[in-house]
């Protein structure tokens, strides 16, 4: 089998929270050809003269692809559950759109029970998760200037489902398929208050680059890059459960 199991599967995202601001950016090469447009512009929540409190669409969407062209991953945020503290802010956005909070609040809740991943990941689709030092709002953060936060990606490419591995290191749901973690590198995304008094939050996002690890694979060692485009919108729903992480 191609595992190589080092860590727990959430391993990655404690250890983001901790070194938030030093991902790496002076050992990789900035590639200049991919367009840095920004995905502002479009933002009409305010609705002009439109009284509505409607809630608005979360629109985020594109691509995170192997450099190497071998794998291909689709982005398409359906659902997304945030929490914060004076301390700290943390995001998860997925592209299924059976995810729930409680799903998420299980997952990250190191006295939880292991979680089936078939409701938090669509086969050959990524999910983005955002970390940030600090209570929101957060103004435009551009990755490869700033410190205090982090993006990653976690990618189950091809056809596949997460399969229970009571065998493993650590028994638990495991991606059939190839599944990449990687932290961006290059792009830009701001949080805010979806309103005045509420907790849920809106992100504007426009990622480029990411470089990251196989980390239960031993067919695909080291580290490799993905690029692509990521554009749009996250509209998040407060998640109260992943207060249990103790991250807060």
């Amino acid at each position: 089998m191609r595992r190589a199991l080092t860590a727990p599967v959430l391993m990655w995202l404690a250890l983001s929270g901790l070194v938030a601001g030093c991902t790496g950016k002076d050992d990789v090469t900035v590639d200049d050809s991919a367009d840095d447009t920004s995905s502002g512009g479009d933002d009409t929540s305010s609705g002009g003269d439109d009284t509505s409190t409607e809630r608005p669409e979360t629109t985020a969407a594109g691509n995170i692809d192997l450099r190497d062209g071998t794998l291909t991953g689709t982005v398409a945020i359906a659902k997304a559950f945030s929490f914060y503290s004076n301390r700290q802010t943390f995001i998860y956005a997925s592209s299924n759109p059976a995810a729930t909070c409680d799903i998420i609040a299980e997952l990250f809740d190191p006295r939880g029970d292991v979680v089936d991943k078939n409701d938090l990941f669509l086969p050959g689709h990524c999910n983005l998760t955002f970390t940030y030092v600090g209570a929101p709002p957060l103004a435009e953060y551009d990755i490869q200037t700033m410190s205090g936060a982090v993006q990653n990606a976690q990618c189950a490419y091809g056809e596949g489902s997460w399969v229970y591995d009571s065998q493993a290191t650590f028994p638990d749901y495991y991606w059939s398929g190839d599944y990449y973690e990687a932290a961006s590198w290059k792009g830009t995304f701001d949080i805010s208050f979806l309103a005045e008094g509420e907790d849920d939050l809106v992100l504007n996002l426009a990622l480029r680059e990411w470089e990251g690890t196989f980390p239960y694979s031993s067919d695909r060692p080291g580290e490799h890059k993905a690029s692509g485009r990521v554009d749009g919108v996250i509209v998040t729903e407060h998640c109260e459960g992943l207060d249990e992480t103790g991250w807060f």
